[in-house]
């Protein structure tokens, strides 16, 4: 019969069905891949765009100039400026006040503190008192060696300050007494130099000229920031600067 064929073929034929998975699973991967690569490509094309849109913008706003510094500012408050350790210091020796400072003035080493029977009383530096006159075959002692310094900052004594009262030292005192006009003994009683420890600012001074230094007056002195002294008469001495509210 002429079937016979057909049906052999169709016998040994290897299961249809099966390849038309195959073909259709390869057509799907194939769709997949084709749509992941146009995927890619339009994603690839938009980025290069955007990428080409922002170098094309230019900022057209205002601009300026940056300068770099520090920062400041003020504040105001009110209050009043007062000196602290304010103290009060005897002159050294009894007599008619015959010159004083001004209340304010700021006295450093060298300056007259005031004058007593017309004879001054200068400024020296030092944290010692002056208690005894500086003359020659005086004990020795810390103060000596105090004033041999400063008659030696001022050029007047060229050896090694000691606490030996000397020829060098009499001699110096002399040099000294002459370069502020007063007669050159060679000695100094007590109340001609009186010894602080940095310049002074004076601020009330309780006594006046022509008044009597037998009862010990008092003037208010106080400490600047470079040095301070031994003042006069009761001076009240300050240190530095303080602001108290109102």
């Amino acid at each position: 019969m002429s079937t016979a064929p057909t049906d052999v073929r169709a016998e040994h034929s290897p299961h249809p069905s099966r390849r038309r998975r195959v073909f259709v699973a390869l057509g799907l991967l194939l769709t997949v891949a084709l749509i992941a690569g146009g995927a890619f490509w339009v994603y690839s094309v938009n980025a290069s765009a955007t990428d080409d849109d922002s170098t094309g913008h230019t900022f057209s706003g205002n601009t300026g100039e940056i300068t770099m510094g520090d920062l400041q500012g003020n504040t105001t408050v009110t209050g009043t400026l007062k000196f602290s350790n304010s103290r009060s210091i005897q002159a050294g020796t009894d007599g008619t006040v015959t010159t004083l400072p001004e209340p304010g003035s700021v006295l450093t080493r060298g300056d007259r503190l005031y004058s007593i029977d017309n004879v001054p009383s200068f400024l020296m530096s030092g944290a010692l008192p002056a208690w005894r006159d500086f003359v020659s075959g005086m004990d020795n002692g810390p103060d000596v060696k105090q004033l041999e310094q400063n008659l030696h900052d001022v050029g007047n004594f060229t050896e090694e300050p000691d606490d030996q009262f000397r020829w060098a030292t009499t001699e110096a005192v002399m040099k000294w007494q002459e370069a502020n006009g007063q007669p050159r003994t060679g000695s100094l009683p007590l109340g001609s130099v009186v010894f602080v420890s940095g310049d002074l600012r004076l601020g009330e001074i309780s006594s006046g000229v022509g008044s009597v230094w037998a009862q010990a007056p008092t003037c208010t002195t106080r400490r600047t920031p470079r040095r301070s002294s031994r003042p006069m008469s009761n001076l009240p001495t300050s240190n530095s600067p303080r602001s108290t509210p109102p």
